[in-house]
């Protein structure tokens, strides 16, 4: 994963904060929901993530189609 929602936010509780926002209206606010949701995996030694990664892609693809060369 090349997002770190740590650099972009900060602290934990403030990255925490903006992933279970979910607005979703930006590239950023996608990856931060899908980091931590990959963070709180990996401390649980789940899968968890995977789910709301199927969640989220068509997300991705819907907003790569909108900005395509616009950039975030």
């Amino acid at each position: 994963m090349t997002f770190d929602a740590y650099w972009h936010f900060g602290p934990f509780a403030a990255a925490a904060k903006a992933a279970r926002e979910t607005k979703r209206q930006s590239l950023v606010e996608l990856q931060t929901e899908l980091f931590m949701a990959a963070r709180a995996s990996h401390h649980v030694g789940g899968l968890d993530y995977v789910g709301r990664y199927k969640v989220l892609l068509p997300l991705f693809h819907r907003f790569r189609s909108s900005h395509k060369g616009g950039g975030e």
